[in-house]
């Protein structure tokens, strides 16, 4: 039950009922964008600020249907490409308090394709046989009016940083504060089509000093079988790179494919690359030690769970291996930090914000070798807490302009209920942005009942 108002023709009275707390409203909210391009990419925030979320909400939200399309991660901060046609595409963005928002996208236009370059070519950058930082990168081609937005990822560690967000220039000279590690160059370039704002990312340039081994696809090079490609970071086809392998042969190449049922193929892998001519070495690759044995992570409570919010939860990750790990959780595809530990891992995370979560560990000398936990979604509900609510009744010919309510809560919808006697129904509702919040509701002037809910 909610606070009760009466505005009555027969006398006049003030009448204020205290009610007890009742399950925060939740509603679907469609919204139609058309500013998308094909080929280019969206911003979560441009979809988001568009439908007018309060920003206190976003952290607790995530994307939960992507029609398709590729999401960087799954919550607000997520880059969302694969925009490929002027179909529409339908997404989802779902709130802590059961509001859900749904896109219908898009793309009248198509977006401008740009290449990044260095010395005229997209090839990864070796830096050797006296190479150095900063190196020379540019954006091709430069339409007028066109900005620069220029980023770089450590390709093992997964860490974006943002060097420029807004640059008038298609010159980039890149020349990172640490460089000792494999970086992935690539900018997103903001241009016009037809009237219309587009975004395009262009292909990324890896550049080092330093060589890396990787999977391709991205999987563990510790499994209990399986098969899977191994490839050298950055490939620059101006060296030659020899592959040492567990048998101690050599072969040459960007990659090379393992066979766990082949017990010569498991073992180190190392990666050497040499200058042409000369065949000086340039650099050396860490070992991969691949492994025919399945590295486990565990989390508990695993699966759905519902949590009204405010409401602690914790969960717990654990492992069990031979060797020291490392291990992370990573919260709607958005890793937290690495952290290092022994053989033995157990660790709590307050999840009482909601979300997707996952554990992950990895060996700390093999890095490759890791493994993942099942997901465990938390899905946060809200009770509403009483409010406290002050207004005044009245007579008719007049009206109620003063019903308000105060310290709300963030992200619970408020309604004003009008009752002539016929039932209720909702004539006003107001959603708080934040904890706190104070609102006072439009003048009302029907005879009959009104309730806050």
């Amino acid at each position: 039950m909610g606070y009760r108002f009466l505005l009555t023709n027969l006398f006049c009275i003030s009448f204020l009922l205290f009610g007890a707390s009742e399950a925060a409203f939740a509603k679907d909210h469609y919204i139609n964008y058309d500013k998308a391009c094909q080929g280019g990419i969206l911003y979560s925030s441009d979809l988001l600020q568009f439908a007018s979320i309060p920003p206190g909400l976003l952290d607790k939200g995530r994307w939960v249907s992507d029609a398709g399309l590729e999401f960087s991660n799954t919550s607000h901060t997520a880059v969302i490409s694969g925009i490929n046609n002027s179909n529409p595409y339908v997404i989802g963005f779902s709130l802590h308090n059961g509001d859900k928002y749904i896109f219908t996208i898009t793309a009248p236009v198509t977006a401008n394709t740009f290449s990044l370059l260095s010395g005229g070519s997209t090839d990864p950058v070796l830096l050797g046989a006296g190479g150095d930082y900063p190196v020379a990168l540019n954006v091709n081609p430069e339409p007028a009016g066109s900005s620069y937005a220029y980023y770089y990822q450590n390709v093992e560690t997964g860490s974006v940083t943002t060097h420029a967000t807004a640059s008038p220039s298609a010159a980039w000279s890149f020349d990172p504060v640490d460089d000792q590690p494999i970086y992935s160059a690539y900018s997103v370039v903001t241009h016009t089509v037809s009237g219309q704002t587009c975004r395009s990312m262009t292909n990324a340039i890896e550049i080092s000093k330093n060589l890396t081994l990787k999977v391709v696809g991205g999987g563990s090079v510790c499994q209990a079988s399986g098969t899977f490609t191994l490839e050298v970071l950055p490939y620059d086809p101006s060296f030659n790179y020899v592959w040492t392998l567990p048998s101690g042969s050599t072969s040459t190449g960007r990659t090379r494919t393992v066979n766990l049922s082949n017990p010569s193929q498991l073992g180190n892998y190392t990666v050497r690359a040499y200058s042409m001519p000369g065949n000086s070495l340039v650099a050396t690759s860490d070992p991969v030690t691949v492994g025919a044995y399945a590295l486990n992570a565990a989390i508990n409570p695993a699966g759905t769970q519902p949590l009204c919010e405010g409401m602690p939860l914790d969960l717990t990750g654990s492992a069990t291996h031979s060797v020291n790990l490392d291990y992370r959780w990573v919260r709607n595809g958005v890793d937290e930090a690495l952290i290092s530990s022994g053989p033995v891992v157990n660790s709590t995370l307050d999840a009482s914000d909601g979300g997707e979560f996952v554990f992950r560990v990895q060996e700390t000398s093999n890095p490759l070798c890791y493994a993942t936990s099942l997901p465990t979604n938390v899905e946060l509900t809200i009770a509403a807490a009483q409010m406290p609510v002050t207004g005044t009744s009245a007579c008719e010919g007049s009206s109620i302009s003063n019903i308000s309510l105060g310290n709300s809560q963030v992200g619970v919808t408020y309604r004003l209920m009008y009752n002539d006697g016929s039932g209720a129904v909702m004539v006003q509702e107001w959603m708080s942005e934040a904890d706190g919040q104070t609102h006072t509701f439009s003048s009302v002037s029907a005879v009959g009942t009104y309730t806050v809910e």
